[in-house]
């Protein structure tokens, strides 16, 4: 961030990451109070219970012989959640947009963020995980939390060939 604004004269900052990278944005906007705006596509934010329910049987039957747990990686985990921790980024400066039949990262993970986040906009698109380049609700999503942050110029109204 301070890179950004230092070296390259950026005036204002957004992030938007995808999958893993919806976890990471997710939980810079619980760190980063620079941040001017976060959105996080099909967000992996519980990389736990992500593992322990698609690992292979052979792996989760290993560790829970071993006395490990899914809540022992909750516990391990819960530092860098999240879900543990208050987003710092401003509510209406937060958007979310999942795929409904994703099969990587379940729908439910962004239900969950979104929960957390008390409800920020989010936009739910009818394909699976790789699939959200294509999908008109989440770039919507983006463009309206950029143009919430002022990254963006407001939309104007009048007919297609007038913008």
């Amino acid at each position: 961030m301070w890179w950004l604004r230092e070296s390259e004269g950026a005036s204002a900052i957004g992030a938007l990451g995808h999958s893993l990278g919806g976890y990471t944005v997710s939980l810079l906007a619980s760190l980063e109070r620079d941040l001017d705006c976060v959105v996080a596509g099909n967000p992996a934010v519980n990389p736990s219970h992500l593992f322990w329910t698609d690992a292979l049987a052979i792996a989760t039957h290993s560790l829970s012989a071993e006395g490990i747990r899914e809540e022992t990686f909750q516990a391990l985990l819960r530092p860098v959640s999240p879900l543990a921790l208050e987003p710092v980024v401003p509510h209406e400066r937060r958007g979310i947009f999942a795929g409904v039949v994703d099969r990587v990262v379940p729908p439910v993970e962004a239900n969950s963020l979104w929960r957390h986040w008390n409800r920020p906009r989010i936009a739910w698109y009818q394909e699976a995980h790789q699939r959200f380049i294509r999908a008109p609700e989440g770039r919507k999503i983006l463009e309206d939390t950029l143009r919430t942050a002022d990254m963006l110029p407001k939309e104007t109204t009048g007919t297609a060939s007038q913008r």
